[in-house]
């Protein structure tokens, strides 16, 4: 089931170039595991006020990047569109402090600063989304996401070396993802054997008996694309 939507997915996004990929890849992690997170949290009442003006920003959030995809809308109104997310999710920021939600609103942000074109804002946002970020599920995705960006910026090398180390680090439960996307870059560029090298950190995860993870979905899609040049 898992790799049927990846492959689908990627197929979707074939067309599309290395930040957007990124960025999809690392949204929807963080959709994924917030809403893991969040049900068990923020019915909390403390939460719910905090909630609630999540829930109205993403809203506004999701109406931009449907804009952003279709291009179906003049830039004036996706600019629109895209301030009244920077509003809703500054509301989470601002009034709930305390909130576990302020390190998602400010990750949330910082894809709004990139896709209006302000790179430094975007990673000053993910700075402030690790800061404020509690102990989580998210912290690896978030730290995943701030590679990925830190990447596209004059930062390069310093993602490279973060995505690297997300990919070895045996605590990090999304090893996985960082291990493809630290090997889809060198093979984007036509290094094979650093391709490879990064890939191989796959095996891991081939779901072997007596491994402690799982079958990763990025094992088969790397596979395929190394066969391409083998």
């Amino acid at each position: 089931m898992m790799q049927a939507v990846v492959g689908q997915w990627l197929q979707e996004l074939k067309n599309r170039d290395y930040t957007t990929w990124a960025l999809t890849l690392a949204m929807i992690g963080l959709i994924v595991f917030g809403g893991f997170k969040g049900y068990s949290h923020y019915i909390q009442s403390r939460e719910r006020a905090a909630q609630l003006a999540m829930s109205e920003a993403f809203e506004e959030y999701d109406h931009a990047m449907y804009q952003l995809v279709e291009g179906d809308q003049s830039k004036e109104v996706v600019q629109q569109k895209l301030e009244d997310a920077h509003l809703g999710f500054d509301q989470v920021i601002h009034s709930h402090k305390n909130s576990n939600l302020v390190a998602s609103a400010h990750a949330f942000e910082a894809d709004i600063y990139w896709y209006e074109g302000k790179k430094e804002q975007a990673l000053d946002s993910m700075e402030k989304a690790l800061k404020s970020l509690k102990k989580s599920p998210l912290t690896y995705v978030l730290k995943t996401k701030y590679a990925l960006l830190k990447m596209e910026t004059d930062r390069l090398e310093e993602g490279l070396v973060d995505l690297q180390q997300l990919a070895l680090d045996e605590k990090n439960p999304n090893a996985d993802t960082a291990a493809f996307y630290l090997g889809y870059y060198y093979w984007s560029n036509k290094d094979e054997a650093k391709a490879r090298e990064a890939w191989s950190i796959l095996e891991k995860f081939d779901g072997s008996k007596g491994v402690k993870r799982g079958m990763s979905p990025w094992l088969p899609v790397a596979q395929m694309k190394m066969s391409l040049v083998s």
